[in-house]
């Protein structure tokens, strides 16, 4: 018996449940998604709705669903028209009316899908079963926050409707006429359910079956000596009222020793406090003559480790070092394993059947391996520290983690990732796993560059896929150079993943683009070559039958291996739509020179670089190492026979622009070389990737 899934409706972003369903492994589910896109938003409804912390703002409803207000208004006043003149033959359209009423007002709703097998325990469940058909082997459970009457709440709008807004109304008064209610509901008939209430003690059932627990982002965790707020202390604290009535003979023996404390208190407060007795007496406290004021000392066990419980760290020469002074990473890691501690001795007690518990951004404060080996531990110390084989009772919990890291994601696998998108205002789902499941082909290579490769791309919000080195180390100061600062959307002010996947390997990533849908660019290498000379690298002339080496030209964008149709490509060609979003190749093609009365191309980017930057680097060819080599200690240009001694004469044309590339031994010195030796406004991007990221920014 497992969760399959939770879906949230009208909350927030989380407007449409059949859009962000989340299906959550039986182990460890993975929540990503750039910022904003309901990932938090999820856990508090849950808590909302399952800690019985039902508390709903006006802001938690969807905007999406202020329409929904209106319509429903609209159906009311129909509604209060036509029951006016009810009559046995209007009488269906009434209750119709009525039931679209409550049918269109928004309600904020949680629903948990059950899975359960024909040979697992389903006594927890039987309560709730709304049929008993053998090939039905699921329980939908539907929290919501409703409005009680949708027909008294209007018509006390009706006598403000001239004063106030109809949304203001309601955001000043919803509170008053809504209330939260539970629905067991048949999946293959969701007009099939009832309500769960106190009847035959319902609802402390359903608590038995299902709960939720949560460990949410630590943001008051402080490694400052002065720090007071001791959170770890406070939280040993709770774990000891969890066990307080387990070891009686342990805390017996406790509290006979601080009776015995006790009494040698009360004492010495007799004398510590004699003065104050006597004062007391002279200003004749009322009452001081009938009742006689005795301070007694109290020392149990739960006060005690209220106030007097604190972490210490145990130092390598014996001394012992508060709680503030260990890291914070340490200290939230700490403080995940006790809270998993504490939840462990909530089941002992209360045998919950099934258990979700909620970790929010684990990530914070732990250095990269920690982050990449967390899940991994987290599930062995569950199963080896706290499941155990003598524990009479299956601790069933499925865990489900919000992350921003690509570290924890690269533990994970496909079908424990589960994407939320932000589209039109409407949080949307991607579920990794059916993508896996449609992927087979490309999916063996994603699953080892997941493993091997951060996964910015699942919190981008644009991606460009490069082919090497070069690219990824001027590719920032290229985005420095093309962004334009006064634009919100300029590239430089949002969160582009760069993915380094080489020339063979970008197309292997159209599957996934196309499914978790962000816009990408690809900058990519012409990489012309003649066939008639076993493929061999030819300069990128028309008219001369050359083909392109470049998978991803031939089998992506725009799927054509002839290079003389790869340089007459229209721009309109070089993009295609990739889900809702759109892909755009840039590549080398033919660019003018004002020193040069031909058109040039290069076939990679260190060719089309020293094209268009040629001025420059004929000037400061002695700043660039990779043009100079050591012979006996000393440096002989390698870059004097391809220049002439003086500018005037400088003439250029394929082969001399690739007789000078041949020289770059190192492509990283290359542009090392241009990084220390130039500022930026000094060279220019090269026009294929300048148009590129001139598209990306749009």
């Amino acid at each position: 018996m497992k969760i399959k899934s939770l879906a949230a409706e009208n909350f927030r972003l989380l407007s449409k449940k059949n859009k962000n369903k989340i299906f959550l492994d039986e182990d460890f589910t993975l929540m990503v998604g750039r910022n904003n896109t309901g990932k938090t938003s999820f856990i508090e409804l849950v808590d909302k709705f399952l800690a019985d912390n039902i508390s709903f703002e006006f802001a938690d409803f969807s905007i999406s669903s202020y329409k929904n207000f209106e319509e429903a208004y609209e159906i009311f006043k129909e509604y209060i028209e036509l029951s006016a003149e009810e009559n046995e033959e209007n009488a269906e359209e009434v209750s119709k009316l009525r039931n679209d009423l409550e049918n269109e007002l928004p309600s904020i709703s949680l629903e948990i899908t059950i899975e359960y097998k024909d040979d697992d325990d389903t006594s927890h469940l039987q309560p709730f079963l709304t049929q008993l058909k053998s090939d039905c082997t699921e329980l939908i459970l539907q929290y919501e926050y409703y409005c009680k009457d949708p027909v008294d709440f209007f018509k006390k709008y009706e006598k403000q409707k001239d004063k106030i807004d109809l949304i203001k109304f309601i955001e000043n008064n919803f509170s008053n006429n809504y209330s939260n209610r539970i629905w067991t509901v048949d999946p293959t008939d969701k007009d099939n359910r009832f309500l769960i209430d106190n009847k035959n003690n319902k609802k402390s059932k359903l608590k038995k079956l299902l709960s939720a627990s949560f460990i949410f982002a630590r943001r008051d965790l402080d490694d400052k000596a002065n720090d007071k707020s001791k959170n770890l202390s406070n939280l040993f604290d709770d774990y000891f009222k969890l066990i307080e009535d387990k070891d009686q003979e342990l805390l017996t023996s406790l509290e006979n020793k601080l009776l015995g404390v006790s009494e040698n208190w009360d004492k010495e407060y007799k004398k510590i406090f004699g003065d104050y007795y006597e004062s007391l007496e002279k200003f004749g406290y009322p009452g001081l003559n009938e009742r006689k004021i005795k301070l007694k000392s109290i020392f149990s066990p739960e006060k005690i480790m209220k106030n007097n419980t604190e972490v210490y760290y145990d130092n390598d020469d014996g001394k012992n070092l508060p709680e503030a002074y260990n890291g914070l990473g340490f200290s939230n890691l700490i403080y995940i394993i006790l809270k998993l501690l504490y939840f462990h001795r909530e089941f002992q007690e209360k045998g919950t059947k099934l258990q979700m518990i909620f970790i929010e951004e684990p990530e914070a404060h732990l250095h990269p391996q920690m982050q990449k080996t967390f899940i991994r531990n987290i599930l062995d110390f569950i199963d080896d520290k706290i499941k155990k084989d003598d524990d009479p009772l299956e601790w069933n919990i499925q865990i489900i983690i919000t992350t921003h890291s690509s570290y924890i994601i690269s533990e994970g696998n496909y079908n424990n990732i589960r994407y939320l998108k932000n589209t039109d205002h409407s949080i949307e789902t991607k579920d990794l796993m059916r993508f896996a499941e449609e992927s087979n082909e490309s999916l063996k290579f994603l699953e080892q560059y997941l493993k091997l490769n951060k996964c910015e791309l699942f919190f981008a919000d644009k991606v460009i896929l490069i082919e090497g080195t070069v690219e990824r180390m001027l590719l920032p100061l290229m985005i420095e150079k093309v962004s334009n600062t006064e634009n919100e959307k300029s590239l430089i002010n949002e969160y582009i993943s760069v993915v380094e996947v080489g020339g063979a390997y970008a197309y292997k990533f159209e599957k996934l683009l196309k499914f978790i849908e962000v816009k990408t660019l690809i900058i990519t290498d012409l990489d012309s070559v003649d066939p008639e000379k076993n493929y061999a690298s030819a300069a990128p002339l028309i008219d001369h039958d050359y083909k392109t080496s470049n998978k991803t030209l031939q089998e992506w964008i725009p799927k054509e291996i002839s290079v003389d149709e790869l340089l007459q490509l229209p721009e309109e060609n070089k993009i295609n739509k990739c889900g809702k979003q759109d892909v755009r190749v840039a590549y080398q093609y033919p660019v003018e020179l004002d020193f040069c009365d031909d058109t040039l191309c290069g076939r990679s980017f260190e060719e089309q670089f020293i094209i268009e930057n040629l001025e420059l680097i004929y000037d400061n060819r002695a700043k660039f190492q990779e043009f100079l080599t050591p012979i006996e200690g000393k440096l002989k240009k390698r870059i004097t026979d391809n220049f002439p001694e003086n500018k005037s004469d400088l003439d250029i044309d394929n082969n001399r622009v690739f007789e000078i590339a041949e020289v770059i031994k190192s492509k990283p010195n290359f542009a090392y070389d241009i990084m220390t030796n130039f500022k930026l406004g000094d060279w220019q991007i090269p026009t294929y990737i300048k148009e590129g990221l001139e598209w990306l920014q749009e």
